[in-house]
């Protein structure tokens, strides 16, 4: 079942909300192009408006300190994994491939 536009927008608020209380590194990656499996380009369950709703809210209701960074791809894109992969390296002050601490 698809969530309605009106639920996204909610869900929104309610994913800032969980994320304005975190006291430790964080930063939030938001893909544009489907937000699961069955959510594709003229698939059954797109509805780029929908997400579009939660992404407005998202970015509305979250602390301005909390980085929030869109990506042009599906939410199982390789390149999608890449990048939530080396976000999460840099916010853990590592190298990807190396137990190195990320250069400051």
């Amino acid at each position: 079942m698809r969530t309605l536009a009106s639920e996204m927008t909610q869900l929104g608020a309610v994913f800032a909300d969980r994320l304005n209380d975190a006291v430790g590194p964080v930063a939030v990656m938001v893909p544009t192009r489907g937000l699961s499996i069955p959510s594709v380009p003229e698939g059954v369950f797109w509805d780029p408006d929908a997400d579009a709703g939660f992404l407005t809210s998202l970015r509305q209701h979250l602390r301005p300190d909390i980085p929030l960074r869109t990506r042009d791809c599906h939410i199982n894109a390789p390149e999608f994994t890449r990048d939530v992969v080396d976000e999460f390296l840099n916010l853990m002050g590592t190298v990807r491939g190396t137990d190195a601490p990320r250069p400051r």
